[in-house]
């Protein structure tokens, strides 16, 4: 004998209304999945709020909702959240000063609460760049995979053109 599908889950099977009616038929009937179901029941749902539909009853031991029918719910975060609030050493806002320098509102928040100042946490990424405006490590590490060979050459003092120069007549066999 084979049995396709899940087998009867003894939570289902064992909640039973108030009125004596098996609940999981008329959870159901309601729309409600299998899994919804019984997350329900496990969570400590009455049995008689677990099988209403999505929506039309709250979760035993919430409040419901606070905001009037018929309100306009509120759009957007509200002004004056974090990170917005935060101000420069000079009085500027500092959200709009990093976005200037391309620094997400994520990344701004990061280095708040990894203990940047404000001032520090809008200052751009410190990148490498060439004569040519390209960035040295994704161009190290274009050519060999790794970035750390481009590092050593340029704690020795040599500049990122020059690093780069040594790097490539080492992949392409000239030597060093």
């Amino acid at each position: 004998m084979t049995v396709r599908g899940r087998p009867p889950c003894p939570v289902l099977v064992g909640a039973v209304l108030s009125d004596g009616r098996p609940a999981w038929p008329v959870a159901q009937a309601a729309g409600l999945s299998r899994d919804a179901f019984r997350y329900r029941l496990k969570a400590g749902w009455p049995v008689d709020a677990a099988v209403r539909p999505a929506g039309s009853v709250n979760p035993p031991g919430r409040r419901p909702a606070g905001r009037p029918a018929g309100a306009v719910r509120p759009v957007g975060r509200p002004r004056g959240t974090f990170p917005e609030c935060i101000l420069l050493s000079d009085g500027r806002p500092a959200f709009p000063v990093a976005l200037a320098a391309g620094i997400s509102r994520k990344r701004l928040r990061d280095r708040l609460l990894c203990g940047y100042s404000a001032d520090e946490a809008v200052k751009p990424d410190g990148r490498i760049l060439l004569a040519d405006g390209r960035s040295a490590v994704a161009v190290a590490v274009g050519l060999i995979g790794r970035r750390t060979d481009l590092f050593r050459l340029l704690k020795a003092g040599l500049s990122p053109d020059a690093a780069i120069n040594v790097i490539e007549r080492v992949v392409h066999g000239n030597g060093v």
